[in-house]
């Protein structure tokens, strides 16, 4: 049985391959490839539509396109770390990145890390997912949060501000109360009564803000 299927692998392998690489070109996610050296091997269409590239010219190009200028470098020296022997621990881990886009913007990315070894060859396998749409909607979700947050801090202080109206109002009436029962009292004629016409007069003002 192991004999047919090597058989079958070996006469097939045309066939096999044809299908490797239409299950690649059909993929939803970008999918790269890159060799010991830093070069990119296998560079599919949904890649192409994450960073506006030809997948075609990508083929043998280095990460540099791909990330804005300068963050390549770091991407490049863990996949040197990777094929070192030292960076097995980023392989099978998902890390957020920026990636840059052929027309100059950013795109928010996802990455999914994989070893593979082909024949003889070792590989580094990134899984790549634009992930600007979940960007925009925690950034709106956060914006709303905020607006929510602010507009609770504004209820609160209405009614703070309609508490202290409240017992503003309520101090007015008592000293008008006062105010009127004195000048009943005392007459117009008394030496007090003007400053108390003054005094009820302020009052009466203050309760119509």
């Amino acid at each position: 049985e192991v004999i047919q299927q090597s058989s079958f692998l070996t006469s097939n392998s045309h066939l096999l391959i044809a299908l490797s690489g239409a299950l690649i070109d059909a993929a939803g996610d970008g999918l790269v490839a890159i060799d010991s050296q830093g070069r990119i091997v296998v560079f599919n269409p949904a890649a192409g539509k994450i960073f506006g590239l030809d997948p075609e010219q990508m083929v043998g190009q280095g990460l540099e396109r791909l990330f804005p200028p300068g963050a390549s470098v770091s991407h490049q020296r863990m996949l040197e770390a990777y094929f070192a022997g030292h960076g097995a621990g980023v392989m099978g881990s998902k890390v957020r990145a920026e990636g840059y886009h052929s027309s100059g913007h950013p795109v928010p990315i996802e990455i999914s890390l994989t070893a593979a070894t082909v024949g003889s060859e070792r590989l580094a396998l990134a899984s790549i997912r634009d992930i600007s749409d979940s960007v925009r909607a925690e950034e709106q979700r956060l914006q709303l949060t905020e607006q929510l947050s602010q507009a609770s801090k504004m209820e609160a202080l209405v009614t703070m501000a309609a508490g202290i109206t409240h017992d503003f109002n309520k101090s007015l009436g008592a000293v008008e109360t006062l105010t009127t029962s004195l000048l009943e009292d005392l007459g117009r004629e008394h030496i007090a009564s003007r400053r108390l016409q003054q005094i009820l007069q302020a009052t009466l003002r203050a309760g119509h803000l």
